[in-house]
């Protein structure tokens, strides 16, 4: 009798629950990052500019760092990104110009 109990307050719990973690995917996939809202912009033409600057060495290795500029329509975006390379492909992190401005003023 306890173990059809325990079974029932299970799947009753697991029926409670689904609809809360399907909300919760659905806001998770609302967010789009910085470089994703200027670029896929639909009806204007987007031209990517790329200033390669020195490496950044690290412990493990050296990672590719550049100047993005963003060119979409009469707007204009630059972003500092940095390319480690992997076995399987590359990774890739943004950070747009005014961010990288205000961690400066933040941190220094």
């Amino acid at each position: 009798m306890l173990r059809k109990i325990t079974i029932f307050v299970f799947f009753y719990l697991l029926k409670i629950a689904s609809p809360i973690a399907q909300d919760i995917k659905k806001d998770v996939e609302k967010l789009k990052t910085k470089m994703d809202l200027y670029t896929s912009k639909t009806g204007s033409i987007t031209k990517f500019i790329d200033t390669k600057l020195p490496n950044l060495k690290g412990t493990y290795g050296s990672a590719e760092t550049r100047i993005r500029k963003v060119i979409s329509g009469n707007l204009t975006i630059y972003f500092y990104q940095i390319v480690k390379s992997g076995k399987y492909g590359n990774s890739t992190a943004s950070i747009e110009y005014n961010d990288l401005c205000e961690l400066r003023v933040k941190f220094f």
